[in-house]
């Protein structure tokens, strides 16, 4: 799971947000050492996930709009 940094409470919105999502997929106790290609694929579904925060965007659009005005 992520945690925050000390004296930084802006972090917790976040990282609460985050964690839950990571829970779709891993229930509490679950062990963490799985596949790499599990976790390949739990990695694009959350970064390919829209998000209100984006305006409805992915994170992986973001980017790839980003990086495609830089190169």
């Amino acid at each position: 799971m992520i945690f925050c940094d000390p004296h930084s409470p802006w972090q917790h919105p976040t990282n609460e947000h985050t964690n839950g999502l990571l829970r779709r997929w891993f229930l509490k106790g679950t062990s963490l050492d799985l596949n790499p290609l599990r976790l390949a694929d739990i990695e694009d579904n959350l970064n390919w996930m829209p998000r209100r925060l984006h305006h409805w965007h992915s994170a992986a659009d973001i980017y790839t709009q980003l990086t495609r005005n830089h190169q």
